[in-house]
């Protein structure tokens, strides 16, 4: 499951942006807040959140996942407390990566869960940014991700595209081994939405060749279907 959950259902900015606005990204070139992610170094936001996060979870007591997937049309936390910790995480060639908040998150919340919680699994998913290459930085063994690069590929593997080695392949480094990865899949004609792009025989040898390599599931964005 790695559904677009955090400031859409779990920390409905509907509910607590107007309210709770240094919740919220900060960005700092307009010096406002944008509502689809959050500060994660806001202490009272990541209470609230975990508040929510538990209310889930005992409103489904069989629940083996939990998604805190980052909005559409989202920007990073820009603020001095948030930056820090992207600074923290830097690459050996001095590349920061604002994604890495999301990891950072999805730990958090995956550490205060995992003894209450030892068979859920809480997942993150990026949206083809650059991953760190920090060795410091690795998932919690109860946190999942999901990868989607927004690339258009009709049905071949996600990682025959440009930004695979930034996005896929840091995301499997970071990762244990037996938790996996998730794929977000666009199929769809984008070019022309009503037009079927035939993928059928490829889509086959594509879900093989994902089961061979450990991807773990796979959700497909086509026209009008799953």
């Amino acid at each position: 499951s790695i559904q677009q959950t955090v400031c859409m259902s779990i920390l409905p900015k509907k509910k607590w942006f107007a309210s709770n606005p240094e919740w919220f990204a900060f960005n700092a070139i307009k010096k406002t807040r944008n509502p689809h992610w959050v500060c994660i170094s806001n202490p009272e936001m990541f209470e609230q959140l975990c508040k929510d996060v538990e209310s889930r979870l005992k409103a489904n007591p069989n629940a083996k996942e939990i998604p805190l997937g980052i909005d559409d049309a989202y920007t990073f936390c820009e603020c001095d407390k948030c930056l820090e910790i992207v600074k923290s995480y830097r690459d050996e060639d001095g590349s920061e990566h604002p994604a890495l908040q999301a990891v950072i998150l999805v730990n958090r919340v995956g550490e205060r869960f995992a003894k209450d919680y030892p068979n859920v699994r809480f997942n993150l998913l990026a949206y083809g940014d650059t991953l760190p290459q920090n060795p410091k930085l690795k998932f919690a063994p109860n946190v999942g991700a999901g990868v989607a690069e927004l690339w258009r590929n009709h049905c071949l593997s996600a990682d025959n595209n440009e930004r695979s080695e930034a996005a896929l392949a840091r995301l499997h480094n970071l990762i244990p081994e037996k938790t996996g990865i998730f794929i977000w899949d666009y199929l769809a004609n984008f070019e022309d939405y009503l037009i079927p792009f035939p993928n059928h025989y490829i889509l086959g040898q594509t879900m093989r060749y994902y089961k061979r390599v450990g991807v773990k599931g796979l959700f497909t964005q086509m026209q009008w279907t799953r």
